[in-house]
């Protein structure tokens, strides 16, 4: 969890609204995952839905796909 808080400070400052370069949210997910919201990218705004998805690609593909490193 230490880890987790970490990257979400980094990416998005904590700010569940976060936008970046079509990024979104707490973990600043990228549109490429728009699957995993069925299409609905504003979806990424809420803060649980932002977390499971991050949750969902860190099993994946650990941390990799982060710019920021725990």
């Amino acid at each position: 969890a230490q880890e987790a808080c970490r990257i979400s400070f980094c990416e998005a400052t904590w700010d569940p609204r976060a936008y970046n370069a079509g990024n979104y949210g707490l973990f600043q997910i990228n549109a490429v995952h728009r699957a995993r919201v069925r299409g609905n990218l504003d979806a990424l705004f809420d803060p649980a839905t932002n977390v499971a998805v991050a949750y969902s690609i860190w099993r994946e593909a650990g941390w990799g796909p982060w710019g920021c490193k725990p």
